[in-house]
């Protein structure tokens, strides 16, 4: 059976495998065969200037222009990010949605899914990773990671005070310090173990605050009710952070190291 490349408001699900590469109109993106030149196209339309991303070394502070997403992936990269929490912000989400569209490239329809019936109801946050939080302490990232390895849930992990479903693939929820928009921007095997995986973009900040993130996650799960998880997940970690032997907070995190469940 060949596979379909299907782009569309919400995954077409099939009801046996390979199950169709999937992407979100989020990415503005008609056909896998466009990915190159979506990539080398304006970040968006209309743009001609390009964003505007400074970097600053012995107090001199430079100035580039990512015209698209080839660009600002080697602008940042090269320590290049946007001037204020905004533009940052801003740099950030366009990054990730740059990277979804790269990651798009090595896709491949997936012989066997435990995601192909996700989809964001009021339960989601019972079966999500506690990172996709976007907390910006090191520390707190360390005993994300953690949570990761034990498929602590993220409400579980944080207290989750409200939910907003917008659609099957995209929610808006509040911690008690964060607001934080998920969209599911694509859904195939990105690593070549045949398995289905999603691509999620966390993007918000603080509720009191003027800090803002934006991140991809590639997420993934062995069994259809199993807590998701993130690939790869140590890599979110801060590079010069030296994450400590042992957590004992918060309270799932101290429950799940003691009984050395998963």
């Amino acid at each position: 059976m060949s596979a379909l490349w299907l782009s569309g408001s919400s995954p077409a699900l099939a009801e046996e495998p390979p199950y169709p590469v999937w992407w979100s109109p989020v990415l503005e993106l008609d056909s896998l065969e466009g990915i190159d030149a979506r990539l080398h196209r304006a970040l968006w339309p209309g743009n001609d200037e390009g964003m505007l991303l400074i970097t600053t070394e012995d107090g001199i502070v430079s100035e580039a222009s990512a015209i698209n997403c080839v660009e600002l992936e080697r602008l940042i990269e090269e320590g290049f990010h946007g001037a204020g929490s905004s533009a940052r912000a801003l740099a950030q989400y366009y990054l990730a949605v740059c990277r979804a569209m790269g990651m798009l490239k090595r896709a491949a329809p997936a012989r066997q899914s435990f995601v192909q019936n996700f989809a964001f109801d009021l339960t989601t946050v019972g079966v999500l990773p506690a990172m996709v939080d976007l907390s910006p302490s090191c520390d707190f990232l360390c005993r994300d990671v953690v949570a990761n390895e034990r498929r602590i849930p993220l409400n579980q992990f944080y207290d989750i005070l409200l939910v907003q479903i917008m659609s099957e693939t995209e929610m808006i929820y509040w911690s008690e310090d964060w607001k934080i928009r998920l969209v599911v921007l694509a859904r195939a095997d990105f690593n070549a173990d045949a398995i289905e995986d999603l691509l999620l973009l966390s993007k918000g900040g603080s509720i009191s605050g003027t800090g803002t993130w934006a991140e991809l996650f590639l997420i993934t799960r062995s069994d259809p009710n199993q807590v998701l998880w993130i690939v790869n997940a140590d890599q979110y970690l801060c590079p010069d952070y030296q994450c400590q032997p042992s957590y004992d907070y918060p309270e799932a995190l101290r429950r799940a190291l003691t009984n050395g469940s998963k």
